[in-house]
């Protein structure tokens, strides 16, 4: 589902032919891993890497301001034991 989703807002396609695409990329992973499942796991370590990649460049690109989330967090987060409260980051 959330591959046609994306397809659809990323791309304009209608759902039933992403649902479509969808399913064929479903079923040509497994016909390609079928006996071979280590394929698989680097195909979606390449998926992954891709995306995080993606993240980090878009990151340089827009040149945030590290100090523009220092009023969203609280000034124990960055004491030796604030990480261990969840909410610690909450204001």
């Amino acid at each position: 589902m959330g591959t046609v989703i994306a397809l659809n807002l990323l791309f304009g396609i209608p759902m039933i032919y992403a649902a479509i695409l969808g399913a064929l990329d479903v079923i040509l992973i497994l016909a390609i891993t079928y006996n071979r499942f280590r394929i698989l796991e680097q195909m979606f370590i390449i998926f992954v890497s891709i995306i995080s990649f993606g993240y980090l460049h878009e990151l340089f690109i827009v040149q945030s301001d590290p100090l523009a989330i220092e009023p969203f967090i609280r000034s124990d987060f960055f004491k030796p034991n604030g990480l261990k409260n969840p909410f610690c980051i909450m204001k």
